[in-house]
């Protein structure tokens, strides 16, 4: 299987109740845009979260998936954890 790897935008970092937080984007194979939040807490811990632009708005934002890719048999998660 060849793996592919995703180009990644750095978009800042915000201080969320003292809490850093850095954002990235990048688009997968399917062309929707990820966003990643990486969050850092003390010492040396941190929380990667990521979800699809487009539920951002959504309270189910790291539990929803895209649909499956009817060429290749693969869904979003996959597309997304296997690069």
């Amino acid at each position: 299987m060849e793996r592919s790897v995703y180009h990644y935008t750095y978009k800042g970092s915000e201080t969320i109740n003292n809490l850093e937080v850095d954002l990235y984007t990048f688009k997968c194979e399917f062309n929707h845009t990820y966003i990643v939040k990486i969050e850092k807490y003390k010492p040396n811990i941190y929380i990667i979260q990521f979800y699809l632009k487009s539920h951002t708005d959504s309270d189910n934002k790291h539990s929803l998936i895209i649909a499956e890719d009817s060429k290749r048999k693969r869904n979003g998660a996959t597309n997304f954890l296997i690069f």
